[in-house]
């Protein structure tokens, strides 16, 4: 998770996000394949796509964590620079394994740190609901717990984009509606890409949605729009039927392409 450094002024842009022709390899093999997408200054984004479709490697690559092999990524208009992700971006990353030696309280002092703040530290337990605990072990916090301080320190120094890597995996349905709520609220002022593979929360939530399947954007467009043009037969399936209606292909179960075939029948 990077802490954000505050910019006093901010030209507008129509786009958070732009990517051309970006291809990552992983051993040679292409992860993301000639990736061309956009995504809108404001906004929730949901990038859907089964485990393995390369959502978190788009993360690492906008993040500037892998170098792709080829391509061009854009951040509000211009060329992507460290210190633009620096000053504009947060994250929220599925793995902070790292971090579990730390207390609560030491955690949210990082990134207060790190942001130039320190004292912001208080604020960030206080907005998570956690201040009772903050002298316990990051460890035993529960899921719902987590994700709260997480996405409080995400958006501590007010991002312009948010990095959200499938922010209420693990969670019990009232703590995912309690970080879904909040992460629509922060999608009225700021860029919100949320990558998941649940249907329902991007219909919940997003305005738009990206469907990537083995690394190739297969679909995007309104979230609304894209739900409802979908056949009943996919909408009530698992999210294999989705992804595989817009492949144009069979899916098998982890997440690859079988031979293609012109629709998904139930």
């Amino acid at each position: 998770m990077f802490a954000i450094a505050k910019i006093a002024m901010v030209t507008a842009s129509a786009y958070a996000i732009q990517c051309e022709n970006l291809t990552v390899l992983r051993d040679k093999r292409p992860v993301l394949h000639a990736l061309t997408l956009a995504v809108p200054a404001r906004g929730v984004t949901a990038l859907l796509g089964p485990n393995g479709a390369g959502k978190s490697t788009l993360f690492a690559a906008l993040l500037g964590l892998i170098t792709p092999h080829q391509g061009v990524i854009s951040l509000f208009d211009q060329p992507w620079t460290k210190s633009l992700v620096r000053e504009r971006v947060g994250v929220l990353l599925q793995d902070e394994g790292a971090f579990e030696a730390m207390t609560v309280r030491e955690y949210a002092a990082l990134f207060a740190t790190l942001g130039g703040e320190p004292a912001r530290a208080t604020q960030m337990l206080a907005n998570a609901g956690i201040s009772a605990r903050e002298r316990a072990p990051l460890r035993t916090l529960s899921g719902g717990e987590l994700r709260r301080l997480q996405l409080e320190t995400a958006v501590a120094f007010e991002p312009s984009l948010l990095l959200l890597d499938e922010p209420t995996n693990h969670l019990d349905p009232t703590a995912r509606r309690t970080v879904l709520t909040r992460i629509a609220a922060l999608g009225a002022r700021a860029a919100v890409v949320m990558a998941t593979h649940d249907l329902a929360e991007a219909e919940r939530i997003a305005d738009t949605v990206l469907v990537l399947v083995q690394g190739r954007l297969v679909h995007s467009g309104s979230a609304r729009a894209s739900v409802a043009s979908l056949p009943d037969h996919v909408k009530s399936r698992d999210f294999h039927g989705l992804f595989a209606h817009y492949a144009g292909a069979a899916l098998s179960r982890d997440g690859r392409l079988d031979e293609p075939r012109s629709e998904v029948v139930s």
